[in-house]
């Protein structure tokens, strides 16, 4: 079976959503690390190697989360 048939959406290249982590709300594909902590860490100082440093990520997957977000803005 298909991921998507339990629920799993691609939400932006990188960023899911599961029904299953996190209450269904956006994450970094691959992780249970929520797209709100980056950005909210980010807008209260840490850098980029910071994040990935602390959430195991790489900067491909930062860069991921701030492109699903400047999406959402009109």
């Amino acid at each position: 079976m298909s991921q998507q048939s339990y629920g799993r959406r691609v939400l932006s290249p990188g960023i899911v959503s599961d029904p299953q982590i996190n209450g269904g709300k956006a994450i970094v594909e691959g992780t249970r690390v929520p797209v709100k902590i980056i950005l909210v860490d980010l807008s209260q100082g840490m850098s980029i190697r910071e994040l990935c440093e602390e959430y195991d990520l790489t900067e491909e997957q930062v860069k991921n989360v701030l492109n699903y977000a400047a999406a959402l803005v009109p």
